[in-house]
């Protein structure tokens, strides 16, 4: 300064001498030098205050304001500045703005396209219907704005105005004295202190101030759409051709000679009657076939003008229509240009009738999109808004029964679409998400209703949107006459009085009524649509469903009052008892739920019960194998002689059972059902009227109130009560082995062969002509004389050289038969026993087959002695173990 003295400081913009006019040389050169002029600044003035400006490098872009007249120092501010990483660094702040600082220059200013306006390497551009983005010329999106109002950061290069690498001429992208339109969109001033970015159809997405702060929307003040107060004037550069044209043109579903023709814009109202002649009608094969129009009345929102024809177009013609004349708009700037045509398509009613309710697109001349679910007698039970919300009647607007109200039902050329597992109504998708969760969602992406499989309601998670994927060919969703099936779900017309949501585990998520309420309430299983039979497909397409059938529930019924199920998914298996017949409400009860971690949830409860909800289904009924029965993905399986598991497919044990009557919980997966992944065919593996039995265990129903697990050697391990309690063994009682109370008789599924089986045939150390054979099963007490005849002892070198059998007797328990030879056996030779023929047991159908082999074994007494003291295994008959000293 003049005075001596200096000032620095870092980021300062003021007193810079580049924007000072060049001067004339008077030593030394330019050449070389970067012009000034004729090259451009990359700067875009809209309004008196803003300027969007390409600052410091190419990797910068900023929306700054200008410093009011009269303020001193720096006061100049900017509201954002995009980089070209894709981020943006919100004000309000001082540097990059293009009022104080100096901008980047490049070979041309800046530059209108396609709906686009070019900045160097920036691109502000509409890029569809719904988004206009601020992107770089690297791919990279700063900032997207949607139609809703909404403000989304980090987008896909997609989104990017230079995915599209041609700029195009010069189509609806303009700049006036006070905004830029880009197609739908205004970046505009909207007074002194406010700058927006607003859409056509009145959101706003982002304002700035002047202060350098800014206010994302949604929101529907500070738009520049007014045309009173923000008319386009004279277009300073780019062009508005292009801005204005006609989105549909429809014959209304219920009027047959009535045109609707939508355009994206408001007409001027005091012209609709003089546009009867800017329209003809006619066969598309032959244009000079007109049908002539006698009116044409603008809507209430004045974007569509009903035309209506002095005759009906002929079934089966394809028509169009098209403008004689140029259209002008409210804003007379924006025209639909003369000779624009379209196909004229028939309409259909936006919405479902399943019985007595509609689903359906209702209003269309609300601002936001709405969709009811609504009875016949003209009660609204819900209404969805594309804001995510839901609100809940009675009521009676939004109908979808109403035909004639603002708020009733609407019609398109595409209003019902169906999908995969997904049905569009208009705008709207209910489709199914997972296996759990089905959601009612806009195309804004907001999800207004999300139900889920066990039966709850859930609002706003914009992850479970059905716009996330495309909608993909017609594939399990279809509706009948009583109900629209999505996936695993089913909206039915459950009596004349009530509409359900229900899944097909079991669970009723909603239940709407005629009068307009709504009822849910988590864990009910009434009112559920999948105890419908299934219906006539009049729309979608029930390929790819999982059949009810003939695929089979996972379930087996035991006795007339138990039932074992797989319930609601593959993780959950339960044992449940029947509702005794009288009772009112869910008094059936649930005795214990299995889960495929390995834990048990015991009752009583009233969920997962298989005679009140609906089971999982498979490709297969139960299935029996080797000791073994399966139900889709659990197994309880005879492990072991002493053991009896129920599991996972996982190889989680959910219970374990013991012969000693014990039950235990948290065990290895080497108790798993599934260690073996074969199930073999049936061995000892079936059911009966009262009981399955597999292999030394049977889960039966021993009256009309207890259901038992009991082992053959007559330890009961665990008792379940119709009232969902349980009792935990050891105990004796409740057992179904009494072959008096609970014979085999007949098997109504799976095999008895393979459960009478012989364990020991041993040479006695007492009497060397004895030969005790010992069963698993007790035999008949009055066979026992005649079954001589049904053994031989002979040399196992030589079958032959059999050994006489002189008697058979039965020892006390009736599972050992005494044979007693007529001669001992030689030392030194390996004997075999044999049976010549079926041996049956107290239940005669259990047997051991003919020519069941097992080797002679030589046996020695069980004791230790020691002098006169002996340490011996005693008591062969007891049902424990013991061990004496004597």
């Amino acid at each position: 300064r003049s005075d001596g003295t200096i000032h620095s400081r870092k980021g300062r913009t003021d007193y810079n001498m580049w924007t000072i006019p060049d001067g004339e040389v008077l030593m030394g050169s330019n050449e070389a030098c970067t012009p000034l002029s004729p090259s451009e600044p990359n700067v875009l003035q809209v309004g008196s205050y803003w300027k969007l400006a390409q600052m410091y490098d190419s990797s910068h872009f900023s929306f700054s304001s200008k410093q009011y007249d009269g303020l001193t120092g720096n006061a100049a501010k900017t509201a954002v500045i995009y980089r070209n990483d894709g981020r943006a660094f919100n004000g309000p702040r001082s540097d990059y703005n293009a009022w104080g600082d100096v901008p980047t220059y490049s070979d041309s200013p800046p530059r209108f396209g396609d709906k686009t306006l070019e900045i160097d390497e920036w691109r502000i551009r509409q890029i569809d219907g719904q988004h206009l983005s601020i992107s770089h010329t690297s791919g990279n999106v700063a900032r997207l704005y949607r139609s809703d109002g909404r403000v989304l950061t980090k987008q896909p290069m997609s989104f990017s105005g230079w995915a599209n690498q041609e700029l195009g001429a010069p189509n609806c992208a303009f700049r006036t004295a006070d905004f830029v339109q880009l197609g739908d969109w205004r970046l505009g001033e909207f007074d002194t202190e406010h700058f927006s970015v607003s859409h056509a159809s009145g959101n706003t997405a982002m304002i700035y101030k002047t202060d350098g702060r800014l206010y994302a929307g949604p929101r529907t003040d500070y738009g520049t759409w007014d045309s009173d107060n923000f008319p386009i004037g004279t277009v300073l550069e780019g062009s508005a051709d292009g801005c204005a044209t006609i989105l549909d043109a429809m014959l209304t579903p219920h009027d047959p000679a009535r045109v609707d023709v939508k355009f994206n814009r408001a007409l001027l109202e005091s012209s609709a009657a003089g546009l009867v002649g800017s329209f003809k009608v006619y066969d598309g094969a032959d244009s000079k076939s007109e049908l002539a129009i006698s009116s044409a009345v603008l809507n209430k929102d004045g974007d569509s003008l009903e035309l209506t024809l002095a005759t009906a177009p002929s079934p089966g013609v394809s028509y169009q229509v098209s403008t004689s004349f140029e259209v002008p708009m409210k804003d007379p700037i924006e025209v639909v240009p003369a000779d624009t045509t379209l196909d004229l398509v028939q309409t259909s009613w936006d919405f479902l009738q399943i019985g007595n309710w509609r689903f359906a697109h209702v209003c269309e001349s609300c601002t936001n999109s709405h969709f009811s679910i609504s009875s016949d007698n003209k009660k609204t039970s819900q209404i969805f808004r594309d804001t995510g919300t839901t609100h809940r009647g009675p009521r009676s607007d939004y109908n979808g029964w109403d035909m004639e109200d603002q708020t009733g039902t609407t019609f398109s050329s595409n209003g019902i679409v169906f999908g995969n597992q997904c049905v569009q109504v208009r705008d709207w998708r209910i489709k199914q998400m997972d296996d759990t969760h089905l959601s009612v969602s806009h195309e804004s992406g907001n999800v207004a209703r999300i139900y889920r499989s066990d039966g709850t309601v859930h609002r706003n998670v914009k992850s479970f949107s059905g716009y996330k994927e495309e909608l993909g060919e017609p594939a399990c969703t279809y509706l009948t006459d009583t109900y629209l099936q999505v996936g695993d779900w089913r909206f039915g017309a459950y009596d004349a009085t009530h509409l359900s949501v229900s899944h097909r585990g079991g669970k009723t998520a909603m239940i709407y009524r005629s009068d307009g309420t709504i009822h849910s309430r988590k864990g009910r299983t009434d009112y559920n649509m999948w105890t419908i039979p299934d219906g006539e497909v009049l729309m979608g397409s029930n390929e790819a469903c999982t059949p009810l059938s003939p695929s089979e529930p996972n379930v087996l019924q035991v006795g007339s009052y138990w039932k074992l199920a797989q319930m609601y998914d593959s993780s959950h298996f339960s044992f449940s008892s029947k509702q005794y017949d009288g009772l009112t409400g869910n008094a059936a009860k649930t005795a214990v739920i299995y889960r495929n971690d390995g834990r048990a949830f015991n009752g009583p409860r009233s969920d997962y019960n298989a005679w009140g909800d609906v089971p999982t289904y498979s490709d297969s009924p139960p299935r029996f194998g080797d000791k073994t029965l399966e139900i889709d993905e659990w197994r309880i399986r005879q492990i072991d002689g002493q053991h009896l598991s129920i599991s996972h497919t996982s190889g989680n044990v959910a219970r374990l059972y013991r012969s000693d009557g014990r039950v235990l919980t948290k065990q290895p997966m080497s108790f798993s059902g599934w260690a073996n992944q074969e199930l073999g065919a049936p061995n000892c593996a079936f059911r009966t009227a009262d009981f399955v039995q597999l292999g030394d265990w049977r889960l039966g129903e021993f009256d009309t109130e207890h259901f038992s697990v009991s082992h053959a050697s007559g330890n009961t391990a665990m008792i379940y009560k119709t009232d969902g309690r349980l009792y935990a063994g050891p105990r004796t009682d409740y057992g179904t082995w009494d072959s008096d109370n609970f014979p085999i008789g007949t098997v109504l599924e799976g095999s008895a062969d393979g459960c009478a089986t012989i364990l020991d045939a041993m040479l006695t150390p007492h009497d060397p002509a004895r030969v005790d054979v010992k069963f698993n099963r007790a035999l008949l007490e009055s066979s026992a004389a005649g079954l001589v005849g049904s053994f031989k002892v002979y040399d196992g070198a030589d079958s032959k050289s059999e050994l006489a059998i002189s008697s058979a007797v039965l020892n006390k328990d009736g599972d050992s038969l005494e044979l007693t030879l007529a001669t001992a056996p030689s030392p030194g030779v390996s004997y075999q026993v044999s049976t010549s023929f079926e041996v049956p047991m107290k239940d005669p159908i259990e047997v051991v087959p003919a020519d069941t082999t097992l080797d002679l074994v030589q046996t020695s007494w069980d004791f230790l002695q020691i002098g006169n003291w002996r340490f011996a295994h005693v008591c062969e008959s007891c049902t424990n173990s013991h061990f004496s000293i004597s």
